[in-house]
C-alpha cells in the first residue's frame, strides 16, 4: 500500500508475509508528480513477518529530496516478526529524513529492529498465538490506551467486527475475540475454487 495526499485513515489491515513493501508514505515533488503525505493516520494494523513494513518518504528519482510527509498519526499498531532471516529494521525513513511533527503512540514491536529514537513504540512480546493461519493477541498481550477523538465511527471496529475499546491490544485483531473460520474471508469460501 503506498500513500500520497492529505487525511488518509489507514487502519485494521493485517499484512502478512509481504516480500516487497507494506506500506509506504511519499515525498512530495515539486511538480507535483507525487504529493505528499499529510495528516494521516495509521491505526491498528497487524505487520506480520514482513521484511519490509513501515516506508517513510519515498520519492522520485527524478526528485530525490522531496518534501517528507508531515502531520500524521501512528497508533495502535503491531510490528511482529518471527521468522529466521529479520527485516534490517521495521520502520524505514527514505535518505534518513524524518518525518515532520509526527504522532507515534501504543505501537508494539517485536522480532526486529526499531529506530532508536522512535518513542510510542514498545519494544516487548506481544505474546501472539498462531491459529486460523493468523497472529491473534491473547491475554498475555500488552494493551494500549488511545483517545480515539477524529476517527470516523465506522472504523472503530477491528477486522471481524469487534468494537475498540478505550483500551485494546495493538493490531488489527484485538482481545478477547470471538472470531471463528467462519467470520472472515478465506480462499475456501470465494472465487472459483470455493466449496
Amino acid at each position: 500500500m503506498r500513500l500520497q495526499g492529505t487525511g488518509q485513515i489507514v487502519a485494521n489491515n493485517y499484512f502478512d508475509g509481504l516480500g516487497q513493501l507494506s506500506l509506504g508514505m511519499m515525498d512530495g515533488t515539486p511538480d507535483d508528480l507525487y504529493i505528499r503525505v499529510e495528516q494521516a493516520q495509521i491505526l491498528f494494523n497487524s505487520f506480520i513477518n514482513c521484511p519490509k513494513n513501515f516506508i517513510i518518504g519515498i520519492n522520485h528519482s527524478s526528485h530525490p529530496n522531496g518534501t517528507v510527509p508531515k502531520d500524521c498519526r501512528i497508533a495502535g499498531n503491531l510490528f511482529y516478526f518471527d521468522g529466521p532471516e529479520k527485516p534490517a529494521n521495521f520502520i524505514e525513513y527514505v535518505q534518513n529524513d524524518e518525518p515532520e511533527n509526527w504522532v507515534w503512540q501504543g505501537n508494539i514491536a517485536f522480532g526486529a529492529p526499531v529506530l532508536p529514537e522512535i518513542s510510542g513504540i514498545a519494544i516487548q512480546n506481544p505474546e501472539m498465538k498462531f491459529e486460523l493461519g493468523m497472529a491473534m493477541p491473547t491475554s498475555g498481550t500488552p494493551l494500549v490506551i488511545l483517545g480515539y477523538h477524529g476517527i470516523p465511527d465506522e472504523l472503530k471496529f477491528d477486522i471481524f467486527g469487534a468494537a475498540w475499546r478505550e483500551k485494546r491490544t495493538p493490531g488489527a485483531i484485538g482481545f478477547p475475540r470471538f472470531a471463528d473460520e467462519n467470520s472472515f474471508l478465506t480462499e475456501k469460501r470465494v472465487g472459483p475454487f470455493a466449496e
